[in-house]
């Protein structure tokens, strides 16, 4: 999370020229986190991963949110 939020910050600090016009920036970040071990299951953790990013959104925008691998999904 502490990467995301050095790269949210970066993004979001000013102002992002396109064609000599300054346009605002905001950046909102989803993490989830694979519970280890061989064969995750990558869709899972996409969907989680994009749950994340509407649930920062639905916070207010520009942050990062973090979820946790539902360890009862992850068994199939």
């Amino acid at each position: 999370a502490c990467v995301a939020e050095r790269i949210r910050r970066a993004l979001a600090g000013g102002p992002v020229p396109v064609e000599g016009t300054p346009i605002p920036v905001t950046v909102s970040i989803g993490i989830a986190v694979h519970a280890g071990g061989p064969g995750g299951d990558s869709d899972l953790l996409l969907s989680e991963a994009d749950r994340a990013m509407y649930r920062a959104k639905g916070a207010g925008r520009n942050r990062v949110e973090a979820l946790p691998l539902n360890l009862e999904q992850a068994k199939g």
